[in-house]
């Protein structure tokens, strides 16, 4: 069973994703998580020129854009 983002952070003492890692997690593209987070699918706090994530935030957003197929 795989990890929440939740999970993770607390198993690796990590308080907030850079969009690297988040990108790694998810098996996307950096420049995909820059566009969700632009398209405001997924909160972010601006730090300077960065933008870093919440595990919480990153764990909403995986439940509310969950597809099942019956």
């Amino acid at each position: 069973m795989a990890l929440t983002f939740i999970e993770f952070a607390k198993q690796n003492q990590i308080l907030w994703f850079t969009p690297k890692q988040v990108a790694g997690l998810m098996q996307c593209s950096v420049e995909h998580v820059y566009d969700l987070a632009k398209a405001k699918k997924i909160c972010y706090i601006k730090d300077g020129k960065n933008i870093r994530f919440k595990p919480e935030d990153l764990d909403e957003y995986e439940k509310s854009s969950y597809v099942r197929r019956i």
